[in-house]
């Protein structure tokens, strides 16, 4: 999810990744709970089976030394030899299991590692909502009640370089029921226009209104419902979660009827 989060933002769907999220945390301290409560009943297993052990072989040992058959240092070297046999053996299998898990780690480490140094710019972190503050408010609108979406002398540099202006001074409407398109060479700014409109960022100065007829709200003063309801997004490139075809393309719309579905799929 994470590699994805523009499409996680998109969808409207960071709440149900957080409850997601928490599931699993739940299950895992739940299975936490289960391997220590085992793990604490085999070790008091071990432990009274050691002391059973030991009971037999002094009880046994202390009639044969009584009987003349053994001598005290036979049994006391018999049962401290078999002591520390029992605890080096248990030892060792637990530290196996812990190379185990710390080579397991390690391959991971260093799979990153061995993966190549990737440079990062404003370009490629269109997902990250770099601009200080939120772009999305608290008010509610119905998406029918809107004509225009407009950018009003919007510009917006990056966070990571404030004196770069990737859009300067950019008017633009868009009505209902109308396309528009916008042409430009690699680098002109039509991505970061379509995520401004998007609400994945917030302009740097200017605004973005949408124009019922009660007048004009301002876009990030939504709730992202209402902002997700008003704009989607097709991302240029496809992401793919570890679920089922179902849950991949009713992502954005988890309403969505199997004939809908069939039809996203031709």
């Amino acid at each position: 999810r994470i590699a994805h989060v523009t499409t996680v933002r998109i969808s409207n769907r960071q709440r149900d990744e957080a409850d997601a999220y928490e599931k699993i945390q739940n299950k895992c301290v739940e299975l936490g709970r289960s391997v220590s409560l085992a793990r604490g009943a085999f070790m008091g297993f071990m432990f009274a089976a050691t002391s059973s052990a030991f009971f037999l072989v002094f009880h046994y040992g202390g009639s044969a030394v009584a009987e003349g058959r053994m001598t005290n240092g036979d049994i006391t070297s018999f049962a401290t030899f078999t002591f520390m046999l029992g605890l080096g053996t248990g030892g060792f299998f637990r530290a196996m299991s812990e190379i185990v898990q710390g080579l397991v780690s390690a391959d991971r480490v260093y799979s990153l590692i061995g993966s190549g140094h990737r440079e990062y710019n404003a370009s490629n972190l269109s997902g990250l909502n770099q601009t200080s503050g939120d772009a999305s408010g608290t008010a509610v609108m119905d998406h029918r009640q809107a004509d225009e979406i407009a950018l009003q002398n919007v510009s917006f540099a990056y966070s990571s370089d404030t004196s770069k202006m990737v859009l300067h001074d950019i008017s633009l409407s868009i009505q209902r029921g109308r396309v528009v398109a916008l042409v430009g060479k690699n680098g002109a700014g039509k991505s970061t226009i379509a995520s401004l409109v998007n609400a994945l960022y917030r302009p740097t100065s200017g605004m973005i209104t949408v124009s019922t007829s009660g007048g004009d709200v301002d876009f990030n003063s939504l709730n992202r419902t209402s902002q997700s309801n008003l704009v989607q997004l097709v991302p240029q490139h496809l992401a793919f979660f570890d679920a089922s075809v179902w849950d991949n393309v009713t992502y954005c719309n988890k309403n969505a009827s199997v004939q809908e579905v069939h039809h996203a799929l031709r």
